[in-house]
């Protein structure tokens, strides 16, 4: 039991089990209880790692806390089990390196100080010996970091969890979706150069040996409106300038392409090249993790043939006769109908009419087509 000095009269009651929460309480206070002289100064310039410790907890006491740490490039800070992760909007030196990793492997989540690897840690471990499901909530406004947090907990599993050639396979296939949801989900906002614009609840599933065994990802809230309209200085999803400004010699030919300045889809906020974001680096990576998670080439064609005639559908132009609005250049129609495989009469007449149905009365189910002006042309 500790010593009678300890104000926890509890801990000589109650035997101490390795790991158990009074055992840990205990450990903190033997390391109180052992701090040197200058361990208070150290306290006080760098603040408190963990905020239920305030001597008063209140919102000024908090920002005051998490300012200091900022100030000192520590980003996590704890409030009981919940960890608080500051942005740097910079990459911190031997913040997420392999030792680090190694460090954290096993180890309770007081036992060091506050990081996004010991609450991996702590759901890995949790699942390993309590058998039960774990989730980690990752919450925050835009630009607060929850993309980046979501990478580094999965890089954290996959790294500390088995081997195996198989069980390889699906971790690469597990961290290879990344790139890939990001280049199709993501886009520069004005306050985020990499927000997401969707989101997503990811599973991973493992053996009763805990290593990864598959995943599933189920993506919602879409923001569908930003494919054909961006405010100036904002971008549309990665994927379209990664495509139009680095795709293949072939794959411009064929498709048509010279840059993303040439479609106003992709060029509307005027923002072509975004500070500490590579487009022709991660286009290569979205085709390799393409590859890494099954998707034929064949399907990778087809994927960017549909990505091409996006582009290319929001140059499409009309002109208006007699109130009724009218393509003016067919050969769009006709090379966007090409990329999507339909007929380009039946693509032009999807331009210009819209077809209603009739639901509730005597004449339910009575189609009529009703010619579009300009705007509603444009706007379709």
């Amino acid at each position: 039991s500790p010593p009678s000095t300890c104000p926890f009269s509890l801990f000589s009651l109650l035997p101490l089990l390795p790991f158990s929460p009074l055992h840990l309480l205990f450990k903190m206070y033997q390391a109180q209880s052992n701090q040197p002289a200058w361990a208070g100064n150290k306290m006080r310039s760098e603040g408190l790692d963990d905020m239920t410790l305030l001597a008063s907890v209140n919102v000024e006491k908090i920002l005051e806390n998490l300012n200091v740490r900022f100030q000192r490039d520590l980003i996590y800070t704890n409030i009981g089990d919940v960890l608080i992760s500051m942005n740097p909007f910079q990459l911190i030196q031997g913040l997420y390196e392999d030792h680090v990793i190694a460090e954290y492997c096993g180890k309770s989540r007081l036992e060091l100080p506050p990081h996004i690897y010991a609450i991996a840690e702590s759901a890995y471990r949790s699942m390993m010996v309590d058998k039960e499901n774990q989730c980690i909530i990752i919450s925050g406004e835009s630009g607060a970091g929850k993309t980046e947090a979501a990478k580094k907990i999965m890089h954290y599993i996959a790294s500390v969890s088995g081997g195996g050639s198989e069980i390889e396979k699906i971790k690469a296939v597990i961290l290879g979706s990344n790139p890939l949801l990001e280049s199709f989900g993501n886009a520069k906002t004005l306050r985020n150069n990499n927000s997401s614009r969707f989101g997503k609840y990811f599973e991973i599933k493992f053996n009763q040996s805990g290593d990864p065994d598959g995943g599933t990802i189920t993506n919602y809230l879409l923001e569908k409106s930003r494919i054909v309209h961006q405010i100036q200085g904002e971008r549309n999803f990665h994927v379209f300038y990664q495509f139009t400004g680095y795709a293949s010699q072939a794959d411009k030919q064929a498709y048509g392409i010279q840059g993303p300045q040439q479609f106003k889809y992709v060029a509307a906020g005027n923002c072509m090249r975004v500070d500490g974001i590579d487009d022709g680096q991660e286009y290569a990576d979205n085709r390799q993790a393409m590859s890494t998670i099954g998707i034929t080439g064949q399907q990778q064609t087809d994927i960017f043939a549909i990505v091409a005639a996006i582009c290319w559908v929001g140059n499409t132009t009309f002109r208006e006769q007699g109130g009724h609005a009218q393509v003016q250049d067919q050969t769009v129609v006709d090379f966007v109908a090409s990329l999507l495989g339909v007929p380009g009469a039946q693509l032009k007449a999807a331009y210009e009419i819209r077809t209603m149905e009739t639901k509730r009365g005597a004449r339910r189910g009575t189609t009529y087509k009703v010619p579009l002006n300009n705007v509603q042309a444009s706007a379709s």
